[in-house]
């Protein structure tokens, strides 16, 4: 009797160790891993996905996108602003989808407009990874300096297509510095994003959600940003920040890359369309006061084994994990720490920069990201859906300085699929922008009212697309199934989802 008193203390004094442990720990994490998914998290869905052989269902959509207004800064949610007759020079990467190509043309031409196309070689000969792309990034930015295929254009564009008479230069859209240039890029590289439903979503129910969603962030003083990856990071807004972008400040004078956004005025309105500032952009304070963990399984070209960033005072202090990505980060964070970046107070690419909020409910991943290049340079494109977050982490505003001096240049990012961002106000009250990956202004009444002259706002304003992540919204192991191999992982899952027309793949 005596012994079975002893082990039952024994087990006692061991669960009293071990079960505040459990306790704290988000579901789906570490031993305590749920093999049921959370109901709090928004369950798994996918868009249908029409099955195109032809450019005709493509032309309306390329007709809408043409002719559309830019927004207030374009980028997320670009309008090419064809009103007919101009002289336009179509400058497309051979990685494109044919068809995509055939249908701006032909939409652009029954506008009256004169299309000439200039199809570039692309660099890109393989379904690559965000490691690849990081080690074209060790050696020089080669993936923004690239003639075609990445982010950048060719320099003698810039001057070439003034000179020759055309009026719009599309389909690059990162560099440029004439203004005949800026944000007329090609965000469609498949036949099926270009069919998609988020094409001709309403462009004033978007801004709208722009708007409401950048209320709360102009009046926000303190911020709390979790995720059930493991994403634990708190920063104040200070007023500066607010100064910098309304050209105020008495030091830090914004030029390079964010000269286009900030300006006077601009803090009043959300800056990048479909791209809420969560994180006001490439700006770094003395009193920066960032910290905490960011971590996650996937950058703008894809997924990557799971990576834990450790950051004080808004620097990176330590990455772990991440696989080859991870290794690569690291290394890059090594040849760049004597780097001063003219735009930043230390020498390093070492800064959190951004935290960008996506706001349209009908953006998906592309269906056949892992099995196409076409699909897969268009992996970032899920940052612009409703709810999902990317962290940048690195240099921004000196990219065009560094390039041009060959010197590694870039910023690298972790999506947040789940996240939830909270906000304390200067009246002291709590609200939330994102909660577990729903953008809260999907809900108010203004934002149904207006959706409802479009349509059901339940249909309008719900996600088209939500990944499935084990131990968070669909039974399994996290750190079992999904955290070592995401890539595994989305590949069988987008196999499974969109079996019916997954294996069809008339391009590269």
């Amino acid at each position: 009797m005596r012994g079975l008193v002893v082990v039952m203390a024994l087990w006692a004094l061991i669960f009293s160790c071990v079960a505040p442990r459990l306790w704290r720990e988000p579901r789906g994490f570490g031993a305590a891993a749920s093999v049921a998914a959370d109901p709090a998290y928004p369950k798994p869905r996918y868009p249908k996905i029409p099955k195109i052989t032809d450019v005709e269902p493509l032309l309306e959509n390329a007709r809408i996108i043409a002719s559309r207004p830019m927004p207030y800064s374009g980028d997320q949610f670009p309008g090419w602003e064809i009103k007919g007759g101009e002289k336009v020079l179509f400058v497309v990467p051979s990685h494109v989808d044919p068809l995509v190509v055939d249908a701006f043309v032909q939409a652009m031409r029954r506008m009256n407009c004169r299309v000439d196309t200039l199809i570039t070689d692309s660099p890109i000969k393989k379904i690559f990874d965000a490691a690849d792309i990081m080690e074209m990034g060790l050696k020089g930015g080669a993936w923004f300096a690239s003639d075609s295929g990445g982010l950048g254009s060719a320099e003698w564009l810039q001057t070439a297509a003034p000179e020759r008479g055309y009026d719009k230069l599309i389909g690059v859209n990162y560099l440029q510095s004439n203004e005949l240039l800026k944000g007329y890029g090609l965000d469609w590289t498949t036949r099926e994003m270009l069919a998609d439903e988020s094409v001709p979503y309403p462009m004033d129910l978007v801004q709208a959600l722009d708007y409401k969603g950048w209320e709360k962030l102009r009046q926000a003083q303190k911020v709390h940003l979790t995720d059930p990856e493991g994403t634990d990071y708190s920063f104040t807004w200070f007023p500066e920040y607010w100064e910098v972008i309304e050209g105020k400040h008495p030091k830090i004078q914004v030029a390079g890359w964010g000269s286009h956004i900030y300006g006077p005025g601009r803090s009043e309105i959300p800056l990048i369309s479909s791209h809420l500032m969560g994180y006001p952009l490439g700006i770094i304070l003395d009193r920066t006061d960032g910290q905490g963990v960011i971590a996650g399984t996937s950058d703008h070209i894809g997924p990557y084994p799971h990576l834990k960033i450790t950051l004080r005072k808004n620097q990176m202090e330590k990455i772990e994990g991440g696989g080859r990505f991870g290794d690569l980060w690291r290394e890059f964070l090594r040849v760049t720490k004597d780097v001063h970046y003219p735009h930043y107070p230390a020498p390093g690419s070492k800064y959190l920069i951004e935290a960008a909020i996506g706001t349209h409910p009908k953006v998906a991943r592309p269906h056949n990201v892992m099995e196409t290049i076409a699909g897969r340079v268009s992996w970032a494109y899920e940052r612009n859906r409703s709810g999902i977050i990317h962290m940048g982490l690195g240099q921004l505003l000196s990219t065009a300085w560094a390039i041009r001096r060959g010197v590694q240049a870039s910023h690298w990012h972790v999506h947040l699929y789940f996240p939830t961002y909270a906000v304390t106000m200067a009246d002291g009250k709590e609200a939330k922008v994102i909660d577990k990956g729903h953008l809260t202004a999907l809900d108010d009444p203004e934002i149904r009212q207006l959706a409802s002259k479009y349509g059901n706002p339940d249909d309008l304003l719900t996600e088209s697309w939500v990944p499935a992540m084990p131990g968070i919204n669909t039974a399994g192991d996290y750190w079992k199934d999904y955290a070592p191999d995401p890539a595994a992982w989305a590949k069988k899952e987008h196999r499974q989802a969109y079996s019916y027309i997954i294996d069809y793949r008339p391009y590269p």
